[in-house]
């Protein structure tokens, strides 16, 4: 949801350029939600004729059937908001096009870790795992009074 860094630079001036490394502490607020439902139906079906009890043999008028069905739905659902600290590493130049006007491009790769959350209802649950990274590429002017 948001992102925030404090990061130094160092590098090295040549002429009107300055190529640096960055690096420092990343911050940010993430959210992970899930949720999932299963539904399962079973059906028995059975028929049959019934036998003459008294020798055995198949009653030609007597038949019954009968369809039995059972049904289970289950859903499962879980939320999870938190602030993650990490890191940032990257680089970039910045170029004196004046002496009061900057030019700067620089980029970072940024590492909240990897975060996890359970989802579950009365009878289960699962869990379910995330990593929160990404890359930042910037580019702008500035202006020196």
């Amino acid at each position: 949801d948001s992102l925030m860094t404090v990061r130094g630079r160092l590098g090295v001036a040549t002429g009107n350029m300055l190529f640096f490394a960055t690096g420092g502490l990343a911050a940010g607020q993430i959210s992970m939600s899930s949720s999932a439902s299963t539904s399962e139906e079973s059906v028995a079906a059975w028929s049959g004729t019934a036998a003459d009890s008294n020798d055995g043999s198949p009653a030609s008028a007597v038949t019954d059937s009968e369809t039995s069905t059972v049904s289970n739905d289950t859903e499962w659902s879980g939320k999870k908001s938190k602030t993650a600290y990490g890191y940032a590493l990257g680089g970039g130049f910045s170029h004196a096009v004046t002496d009061n006007l900057i030019w700067t491009t620089d980029g970072y790769y940024y590492d909240l870790g990897r975060h996890s959350m359970k989802a579950g209802s009365t009878d289960s649950s699962y869990t379910i795992s995330q990593r929160f990274d990404g890359y930042v590429i910037r580019t702008g002017a500035e202006y020196r009074f």
